[in-house]
């Protein structure tokens, strides 16, 4: 009695136990909890880096066709902002110059990256792939290499006169009036499309004012560009990152959607549509209580509408460094340097696979029940249901000599008293 109640007891123990961990285990991977893996990573192979060059648009605009669409040119010492307020996006479109004008030449490489070698403006459109947007107060044209190829990071290196320099592009940015222009430099992943889409692409704006060092006003207009490489990757639900792959597009397209209701288009999305008829939020609809209050509420609702973060984010920081003095007024060169960092990867990962998880819970049932799944082979199962039928065989076989045994025994016991 004593036996059987311990052997209840200890199973019920050890059915209690297993319970509590595996419902711990359960608790544990349903949460879906992540972590961060930085990687630092020092690619030997690359794609050549888009490049944009954004220019303050009413630097750039066509006056005698802004005359004609009836806006004052203004000479104040901040009346680009009142410029800047004038046209609807269509218009700015119309009144800034093609890409074609704006590139005057460009360096390239040939196809083993050994020799860098420079380009007309016309053979540029071969090598190149280039898209004009609007970008807040910029207006951006940006150079999207053909080249699909793999480079080889020590290839570079070949060139003795041009070390690490990928492709270098003049831009003609004839100003219309006599003003300090504003130009920033964008050097963004090819990852992220015809366009970028991360703010933090951008570098710090450059102004020919700033460009001038005293005291010899010297004014420069040949720079390197650096840019260094980052990538997040986030796990999509039902992770606790909570990421989609639409967070951008689904916000950028409903600020558009909510602003058509007071006549504007949001200066924070990105544009290659020439058609929006549309005025972009600009520096004089601060007094506008209406527009701004409306604008808040329209970032409020978008941002709830597509939460969450992005699942994948490649973006580059873009650093401009000073190089030359060129005798070409309004024209600028730009030459892309080769990344001065190593690549920064963040990667989200889930706390426990799903591989472990099985283990753990096999581990778990192993511990506390004796579960094994060596117990449930079937060639082991066949074989010991084979062994036990031979064993049973025997048995009988046994029993049966036995029985034979006892009964000439007897016999022979019996005929000894009737001789007896």
């Amino acid at each position: 009695m004593k036996i059987l109640t311990f052997n209840f007891f200890f199973t019920v123990f050890c059915v209690i136990g297993c319970s509590i961990q595996s419902i711990n285990l359960c608790i544990w991977y349903f949460n879906y909890k992540t972590r961060t893996n930085v990687q630092v990573i020092v690619e030997q192979y690359f794609k050549l880096p888009n490049l944009a060059l954004c220019i303050r648009f009413n630097d750039i605009v066509n006056r005698t066709l802004w005359h004609e669409y009836g806006f004052n040119d203004s000479d104040e010492a901040y009346g680009y902002e009142t410029e800047l307020s004038l046209p609807t996006v269509k218009q700015i479109f119309d009144l800034t110059p093609p890409v074609e004008q704006l590139v005057g030449s460009c360096y390239l490489r040939n196809t083993t990256m050994a020799l860098y070698f420079e380009a007309k403006a016309k053979k540029c459109n071969d090598y190149f792939n280039m898209t004009k947007f609007l970008f807040r107060m910029y207006m951006c044209y940006s150079m999207q290499s053909n080249d699909e190829r793999l480079f080889q990071f020590e290839s570079i290196t070949r060139d003795i006169e041009e070390t690490n320099i990928l492709y270098g592009i003049y831009f003609n940015t004839n100003s219309s009036l006599n003003r300090t222009q504003t130009i920033l430099p964008i050097v963004y992943s090819r990852n992220e499309g015809v366009i970028p889409m991360i703010s933090r692409d951008y570098a710090k704006s450059l102004t020919t004012r700033q460009m001038e060092r005293f005291p010899r006003r010297i004014k420069y207009n040949d720079f390197f560009v650096h840019y260094r490489n980052f990538r997040i990757q986030k796990l999509a639900s039902p992770y606790d990152t909570l990421c989609r792959t639409d967070r951008i597009q689904c916000k950028d397209k409903c600020l558009v959607d909510k602003l058509k209701k007071v006549d504007r288009h949001p200066s924070s999305v990105n544009t290659v549509d020439t058609q929006v008829n549309l005025k972009p939020i600009s520096l004089m609809d601060k007094g506008n209580d209406t527009i701004i209050s409306w604008n808040n509420e329209a970032d409020e609702y978008c941002s709830k509408l597509c939460h969450g973060n992005n699942c994948y984010t490649e973006y580059s920081v873009t650093n401009i460094v000073p190089r030359l003095t060129l005798p070409l007024k309004d024209r600028y060169f730009f030459e892309v340097d080769m990344a001065d960092i190593p690549t920064i990867s963040v990667i989200s990962l889930p706390t426990l696979l799903f591989v472990e998880f099985v283990i753990y819970l096999t581990s778990i049932f192993g511990w506390w029940l004796g579960f094994s799944v060596m117990s449930i082979n079937p060639i082991k199962l066949y074989n010991s249901r084979g062994v036990k039928h031979a064993n049973q065989k025997s048995v009988d076989r046994l029993k049966k000599r036995i029985w034979t045994l006892e009964s000439k025994l007897n016999t022979h016991f019996l005929l000894n008293q009737s001789i007896n």
